[in-house]
């Protein structure tokens, strides 16, 4: 039969019983524990071995420490063990001194020493300000520390080696200085500076330049004086047309106009050191030439109305034939009233402007004693109830009786816009092409010639008042005034709202708006008594179902079902908690629904005891009603009757003695 090889497992990679110090070896099958060099046991316990306590392990001047599976001898601070010796160790390695001190190695230890320059305990150097010490350096020099050190150097303006000797330079030797453009170069201790001459100012510490007086100083110079600047100075000469009578006097204005320097049409005007030719009235030109302008040339320079003559120096506005004023305002003369036999008694005289025409109110005018239609000599043509008739200045259009325009264009005349153009008030206008005509305003009627008032309210077809209202007649009209509940809308009567408009009722009443009018009651559940609404209990009449609880509260009342019925309490329908339930009784019981609750019956062979059915033990009674050869035997739910041996059970109960 067939061996089957079984793979070794490695102890000593998983759990094992070895000493954490000690070395596992892994067998097949198995493993070892074996202690390391320096410790001493059998692998599963390992104890240190403590090789200090050998004689003279270490040499005498050094101290043996035990470690860990080994040990050490140790020479002590500044030494280090070798070649079983003790051998001093050089601190004076980079970086154990501070890098501006000086390290020096002695057996077991070093010191450190601050450089000169600097202070400290050689471990930590800063470096040493000498120039916060006593003066270092010349009076006239700058102290300048550096690290471990300093430096004196004269400053500027003197010259020397900055500790013994700082002497002063004379910069005006050398190129006066830099000082230019009139500057005098002046020599100070240590400097030098650039002086200017009055009239200059110094720019730049070195350059002098010239002082314009006339913009840096407030008025230089005196009354029309004018300001000139020169190199260093300033000057002030009168202004062009102005001269000093002397010296030591103001300038004054030149009247230049003594010497008429103007047109002999023009004016001269003396200004304050100047003058203006100015052309007079009637000349044009610039004052030196002067000739006559022609003002008729001008638009608009006389009336519309008026003829222009021009003259030398003025021109001349003379009315036109029909029209009178003064030429530039002319007006023109109405023929129609100066005289009532301008035209004939069948015609009616309508003025125009510079003359006028008879007209026969029919579109034709009368000319000797009779009515011809109009001249059509009028160019362009009249409007057709315009009328072309001859004028002063050629043939014109003026408009008819009756319309407006200018004959060209004519419109009806609205003679209704004129204020009592009709006898009555109660009359209207009605304006007709060319004329008016008076009527009755609505809500009157003509009677003989007066206009009297009609009454709409004893005239149903006239009056139209809505429903809900009466009527009311006034003069020349009517009003409908909406009757008391309602009020007036824009379409008609609409009934008021008493209830939201004013506070009627009671503050316990409810109102109830109707047709122009409203009404007060108790709101529902409650009923008036001793003018007061009180809360009517509804649950006396019984209102809910026969099995549900009524409950009255303020103004209604609720019907609740009992418990085991459901519904809203005006019904209630019994709730059969052997079906709506999952488990209602014990599982060795039977559900049975009763009006409003259930019962749990147990079944044959149990009793209850609590919401439990437990098993009813027939035997305790009498030996379960067994033959008394028999013996009683108690079952879950029921009991058997066992013969005795040497009997058999021929009936329930029963048992027969065997022969």
């Amino acid at each position: 039969m067939p061996q089957i090889q079984l793979p070794n497992i490695n102890e000593c990679n998983g759990n094992n019983a070895c000493d954490p110090r000690a070395v596992c070896i892994n067998r097949m099958g198995s493993y070892e524990c074996s202690c390391p060099v320096g410790f001493l046991g059998n692998g599963r316990q390992c104890n240190d071995i403590n090789e200090c306590e050998r004689t003279n392990i270490c040499p005498s001047t050094t101290t043996c420490v035990n470690t860990g599976g080994s040990y050490y001898c140790d020479c002590g601070r500044g030494f280090f063990f070798n070649n079983s010796q003790c051998t001093d160790v050089d601190e004076c390695v980079p970086g154990r001194c501070s890098p501006y001190a000086t390290c020096t190695n002695s057996p077991g230890s070093f010191s450190c020493q601050c450089l000169e320059g600097y202070r400290g305990n050689g471990f930590t150097c800063e470096d040493v300000d000498e120039c916060s010490q006593a003066k270092q350096c010349h009076a006239s020099a700058l102290c300048i520390n550096l690290p471990g050190s300093y430096n004196c150097t004269c400053q500027v303006g003197y010259s020397g080696d900055g500790i013994q000797q700082c002497r002063d330079i004379n910069e005006c030797l050398v190129d006066n200085g830099g000082c230019r453009n009139k500057a005098t170069c002046v020599n100070n201790q240590g400097s030098f500076s650039c002086l200017c001459q009055p009239g200059y100012v110094l720019i730049n510490r070195t350059l002098c330049q010239d002082i314009n007086e006339c913009k840096e100083l407030k008025n230089p110079c005196g009354v029309n004086e004018e300001c000139n600047n020169t190199d260093g100075a300033y000057q002030c000469p009168c202004r062009v047309g102005y001269y000093r009578p002397g010296s030591n006097m103001n300038c004054i204005d030149i009247d230049e106009c003594k010497d008429n320097p103007c047109h002999v049409h023009a004016t001269c005007i003396n200004t304050q050191g100047s003058y203006t030719c100015t052309c007079k009235s009637g000349f044009v030109g610039n004052g030196t030439q002067c000739v006559d302008a022609d003002e008729c040339s001008q638009k608009d320079i006389c009336h519309a109305r008026a003829n222009c003559t021009n003259l030398i120096g003025n021109f001349l506005c003379t009315c036109q034939e029909g029209f009178r004023g003064d030429g530039f305002f002319c007006q023109d003369v109405d023929e129609c009233s100066i005289s009532n036999t301008t035209c004939p008694a069948f015609s009616t005289c309508i003025n125009s402007a510079g003359s006028h025409v008879c007209s026969c109110l029919n579109g034709t005018v009368a000319f000797n004693n009779t009515c011809v239609p109009p001249s059509p000599l009028c160019d362009p043509a009249c409007h057709s109830r315009g009328l072309c008739h001859r004028s002063p200045t050629g043939y014109q259009c003026v408009c008819d009786l009756g319309y407006t325009g200018n004959g060209l264009t004519c419109s009806d005349i609205d003679e209704c816009q004129r204020e009592n153009v009709c006898p009555q008030k109660e009359m209207e206008c009605k304006n007709i092409p060319g004329s008016f005509s008076c009527t009755c305003k609505q809500g009157f009627k003509l009677n003989g010639t007066e206009c009297q008032d009609v009454d709409e309210c004893q005239e149903p077809e006239n009056s139209q008042c809505p429903e809900h209202s009466f009527c009311n007649n006034t003069i020349g009209s009517f009003l409908c005034r909406c009757s008391l509940g309602y009020k007036t809308i824009s379409s008609g009567c609409e009934d008021i709202n008493e209830c939201k408009d004013t506070n009627a009722c009671r503050f316990d009443q409810v109102c109830k708006n109707l047709p122009g009018s409203y009404s007060c009651s108790c709101p529902l559940g409650y009923h008036e008594e001793k003018l007061a609404c009180v809360d009517t209990d509804e649950c006396k009449d019984s209102p809910c179902h026969p099995v549900a609880h009524c409950l009255n509260t303020p103004g209604s009342f609720s019907c609740h079902c009992p418990t085991g019925f459901n519904g809203n309490g005006s019904w209630c329908r019994d709730v059969d908690e052997c079906a709506a339930l999952s488990k209602p009784c014990h599982p060795l019981a039977h559900c049975h629904n009763t009006p409003g609750s259930f019962v749990c019956i147990c079944m044959p062979g149990f009793m209850s005891l609590g919401p439990l059915c437990v098993d009813i033990n027939e035997c305790n009674a009498m030996n379960g009603n067994c033959h008394s050869a028999a013996t009683c035997i108690n079952n879950v739910g029921g009991f058997k009757c066992s013969c005795n041996q040497g009997w058999n059970n021929v009936l329930l109960c029963a048992c027969v003695f065997l022969l």
